[in-house]
């Protein structure tokens, strides 16, 4: 955690830092939107109901359209969000500043889901995996559903960590302050993508 932690404070000193943070941003939206583009080729669709009026057969060849939109966005809402509440808190630090720090900790987080997406969608493809198999395995208690659980996690405690390490660096807050504003901002982003992807 000691070297993602420097590799943040490294880009505040980058005289491009908010290009590189919206850049992040954009490119973690495209990637999982190809990783989504898998799944819908893989056969399969999401495990939830969707919010938004689209059948659950027809979701994933829909969604690699909206998810890098929705992402950057939710992203930018994100950052606001931590900006505002780290001022409040007594923070010193920008909103640029901000977004440079929260592209690369939100695209290292989801990595955590990212890649197991990806390589799913692949294995569907490919046939190593019965798509109706997996759909009927993400929907009751059974050892995909056990790891399905076991990333998900890792993705809730990677944005744990990462957002409140974004308000620690960019505002100088003390932990237990940067854990409020990191959680919250997080909260925020999760709540947005709750809403457009499954």
């Amino acid at each position: 955690m000691l070297r993602l932690e420097h590799l943040l404070a490294r880009r505040l000193a980058h005289p491009r830092r908010l290009h590189k943070g919206l850049r992040d941003l954009l490119f973690l939206g495209i990637a999982y939107s190809l990783a989504i583009v898998l799944l819908a080729l893989g056969d399969v669709g999401p495990g939830m109901a969707s919010w938004l009026a689209i059948p659950a057969e027809d979701y994933f060849k829909w969604e690699p359209l909206f998810t890098t939109p929705v992402i950057f966005f939710s992203g930018l809402l994100s950052a606001a969000v931590l900006h505002l509440l780290a001022r409040w808190l007594g923070g010193t630090g920008s909103f640029e500043d901000t977004v440079a720090l929260i592209g690369p900790a939100t695209a290292w987080a989801t990595l955590c889901t990212l890649i197991p997406d990806a390589v799913i969608g692949m294995l569907l493809i490919a046939g190593v995996i019965d798509p109706t198999r997996w759909m009927a395995d993400i929907v009751r208690p059974s050892p995909t559903l056990a790891i399905i659980w076991v990333y998900l996690l890792l993705y809730v405690a990677a944005f744990a960590l990462l957002y409140p390490m974004v308000a620690r660096l960019v505002y100088g807050l003390a932990a237990s302050k940067a854990r409020v504003a990191g959680w919250l901002a997080f909260i925020v982003y999760q709540a947005l993508l709750l809403v457009f992807i499954r």
